[in-house]
C-alpha cells in the first residue's frame, strides 16, 4: 500500500501491533520517533535514547517515517500494483522519471500525469527492446494511478478518499474546538480591555482542550501548503506567535504565491512586536491582492505601529510610496483582528462575486478551506493589447488566481470571460487582463494584412510547473488554410505542453498548436494547428482597445497610477486552482 500518514483512531489505539520508524506527533508540540506501541491507555514510543510512555489523548498523530526519493532513471522497474490497485510501500517513489535540462525531478510531480508526459517524451529515443519496454510498462502503470486520481502530499500519495477522510477528520476536531470554545462561555466583552478575562479553572481546561483540537484539525488537512496556513491560524488561536510564524514561514516557502500566507506571517510577527517584519509581509499580500481592502488596511495600520527610529528605512519608504496610489480608504473594517467578530484571510477561493474576498469566518475559530488541495499550471501567454493578454484556456479555466511572470516577478492578473460556440465545442484560448503593467501588443492578421504561408516559431512550456522552467522554442513553417482548407504547420508539440502560441517571422502571432495533454493516447494527442480563424472572436475582443479589466467590487482598494512598461512577445502565465474530492471519486 502507499506510505501515508497513519492517524491515531479507535481502532490503532486498540491495537498491539507495533509501527516501525515512525514519528509521534503531540498536541504539547513534541515530536519522538522511534517503534511504537500502544498498551492501554498509553502509547509507548521506542526511541534511540529509550523508552518514552505518553497519554494517548495528547498524541495527535503518527506519521510514517519519509521515503528518500532517489532520482531514478527512465529504465526502473515498474512497480507491480496489488489487488486493490495500489503499489507496494516506496514503489511510487522510485519510479522513473525522464531526466533532462529544464526538465522535472521525480519529488516535485503532485499527480502522475507529469510523471507519464515525461516517460512519454523518453519513449521515441529509447532503443527499442528491453528498454522501450520498460518505459511503456512505466506510462501504463501511471496512466491506472492517474485514472485513479492519486495525488502526492508531503511524501504521500493519496487517493480521493483519503482526501475525504482527512476532510472529516478536519471538520470533526474543528466542530470539536468550537464546542469546547462555547463551553468557556463568551469573554468578547474583554477583549477591548487590557486585562485579560479572569477564567475559571474549568474555563481554562475549556479553551486549552479547544486549542489542541484546533491544532489536530490543522494537522489533519492534506494539503501541505494549506495546512501550513491551518496550522498557523491555529497556534495564533493558541496565543502561541513565534510557532506561528514558523507555520507560516513554511507556508510562505511552499506556497509563495498565497497572500493569505503573507498575511499569517505578518500578523504572528505583528502580535510579537516587530512591526517591521510585519510590514513587509503586509506588503507582499498587497503585491499578490492590489485591490483588496483588507491587505491595504494592515499596510496602513502597521505603518502607525513602526517605531519612529525606523520611518527612514528603505522598507517603510516603499511602503509610504505603496499606499500613496490608493485614493480611497477601504469601505469596510479591518477583519484581521483578533478583537473583531469576523476574520477575511486572503487565501485563493474566497466566495461571492469579488474576486478579492478571501476566506471569511468568526474570529474564534479556523477557516474550512474549499477545496482538498491546490493545484498550479503554466502556459505560454502573447500580449494582444497594452492590458490582454490570450493564453491556452485550459491553463487557466476554473483558476481562483492567475499571475504573468514578468521580469522574475509574479504580476497580478484576472481571466476574462471566454466564449464558447457551443456547450460540446469548449474555447481553446482565453483571455487574461492586468493592470499593473502596459503591455507591448504582438500584431495579428487583418483582412488588409491577411496570414500567408510562412516560416514560425512555437513557443512552448509543459502545463504543470515542475516539468518545464523555461519557455522552450521551435522554428517550422505553417499554413494559414481557409474557409474550405484546414491550416497546417510542421511545428510540434512534446507530451504535457500546453496549447502554444506561433509566432511568423515578422512578429505577428499566426496560430497555436493544441497542447498534449491527454494522457490516456499515445504521446499525449495528436498535433493540431490552431488557425486565427478559428479564435477570431477571442482575438477581437483581447485586440479591442474597450477590452474591459473588470469592474472593482464595492469593498475594493480603489487606486490611481501609472502601470509600468514591460517588452516581451511571450510571457509564462501561472494559475492557481482548487481541487475537490469526493469520497471514492
Amino acid at each position: 500500500m502507499f506510505r501515508r500518514v497513519i492517524l491515531i483512531s479507535v481502532l490503532i489505539l486498540m491495537s498491539g501491533i507495533p509501527a516501525w520508524g515512525d514519528t509521534v506527533h503531540t498536541a504539547t508540540g513534541d515530536v519522538y520517533k522511534g517503534t511504537v506501541t500502544k498498551r492501554g491507555k498509553k502509547v509507548i514510543v521506542a526511541t534511540k535514547s529509550g523508552h518514552v510512555v505518553l497519554d494517548a489523548k495528547i498524541v495527535i498523530l503518527i506519521e510514517a517515517a519519509p521515503v528518500k526519493e532517489p532520482v531514478a532513471k527512465v529504465e526502473t522497474q515498474p512497480a507491480t500494483p496489488d489487488p486493490g490497485g495500489s503499489t507496494q510501500s516506496g514503489d511510487i517513489a522510485t519510479s522513473s522519471m525522464f531526466l533532462k535540462s529544464g526538465a522535472m525531478v521525480l519529488g516535485n510531480a503532485t499527480r502522475p500525469e507529469p510523471i507519464i508526459y515525461m516517460n512519454m517524451r523518453a519513449l521515441p529515443s529509447a532503443q527499442q527492446g528491453a528498454e522501450s519496454i520498460r518505459i511503456q510498462r512505466q506510462i501504463d502503470l501511471w496512466r491506472a494511478h492517474a485514472h485513479d486520481r492519486l495525488r502526492k502530499t508531503g511524501q504521500r500519495w493519496l487517493s480521493p478518499k483519503d482526501f475525504t477522510r482527512h476532510r472529516k477528520m478536519f471538520t470533526d476536531q474543528l466542530a470539536e474546538a468550537d464546542r469546547l470554545k462555547a463551553l468557556v462561555g463568551n469573554t468578547r466583552r474583554y477583549s477591548s480591555s487590557k486585562t485579560p478575562p479572569v477564567l475559571t479553572a474549568k474555563q481554562k481546561r475549556y479553551l486549552n482542550q479547544s486549542r489542541v483540537e484546533m491544532v489536530k484539525a490543522g494537522r489533519a488537512w492534506a494539503d501541505m501548503s494549506t495546512q501550513h496556513f491551518l496550522l498557523g491560524v491555529a497556534h495564533m488561536h493558541s496565543r502561541n506567535f513565534a510557532t506561528a510564524e514558523a507555520a507560516f514561514k513554511r507556508g510562505v516557502k511552499d506556497a509563495p504565491l498565497l497572500a493569505g500566507v503573507y498575511q499569517g506571517l505578518g500578523l504572528a510577527q505583528a502580535k510579537q512586536y516587530r512591526y517591521l517584519s510585519a510590514l513587509e509581509a503586509f506588503l507582499e499580500a498587497l503585491r499578490l491582492k492590489p485591490d483588496s481592502a483588507e491587505a491595504l488596511h494592515l499596510v496602513r495600520e502597521t505603518m502607525k505601529q513602526v517605531p519612529g527610529r525606523s520611518i527612514k528605512s528603505l522598507l517603510y519608504k516603499r511602503a509610504a510610496e505603496t499606499v500613496m496610489v490608493y485614493t480611497t480608504p477601504p469601505r469596510v473594517k479591518s477583519t484581521s483582528s483578533y478583537r473583531t467578530t469576523t476574520v477575511e484571510w486572503l487565501m485563493p477561493g474566497g466566495g461571492g462575486n469579488s474576486r478579492n474576498k478571501g476566506w471569511k469566518v468568526a474570529s474564534n475559530t479556523m477557516p474550512t478551506p474549499p477545496y482538498d488541495r491546490l493545484e498550479y499550471r503554466q502556459a505560454v501567454g502573447v500580449p494582444l493589447g497594452k492590458h490582454t493578454i490570450i493564453v491556452d484556456a485550459k491553463t487557466v479555466a476554473g483558476a481562483l488566481d492567475v499571475f504573468v511572470k514578468i521580469d522574475g516577478v509574479f504580476v497580478p492578473a484576472k481571466v476574462g470571460r471566454s466564449t464558447y460556440s457551443s456547450r460540446k465545442d469548449p474555447p481553446k484560448v482565453a483571455t487574461i487582463y492586468l493592470t499593473e503593467r502596459v503591455l507591448t501588443p504582438v500584431g495579428v492578421p487583418t483582412k488588409e494584412s491577411p496570414v500567408k504561408p510562412g516560416a514560425g516559431t512555437v513557443h512552448a512550456l509543459g502545463i504543470f510547473g515542475p516539468m518545464d522552467q523555461k519557455i522552450r522554442t521551435e522554428k517550422g513553417t505553417f499554413k494559414p488554410g481557409g474557409k474550405d482548407k484546414p491550416g497546417a504547420t510542421s511545428l510540434k508539440l512534446m507530451p504535457g505542453e500546453s496549447t502554444s502560441p506561433i509566432i511568423s517571422a515578422d512578429g505577428k502571432l499566426v496560430g497555436f498548436v493544441a497542447g498534449k495533454t491527454t494522457v490516456s493516447v499515445d504521446g499525449a494527442g495528436p498535433d493540431k494547428f490552431i488557425t486565427m480563424d478559428s479564435i477570431s472572436s477571442i482575438v477581437k475582443r483581447a485586440t479591442s482597445s474597450r477590452s474591459s479589466i473588470g469592474r472593482s467590487s464595492y469593498d475594493s482598494a480603489k487606486r490611481e497610477f501609472t502601470p509600468k512598461p514591460a517588452e516581451g512577445k511571450t510571457f509564462v502565465v501561472y494559475a492557481i486552482l482548487g481541487e475537490t474530492f469526493k469520497s471514492g471519486v
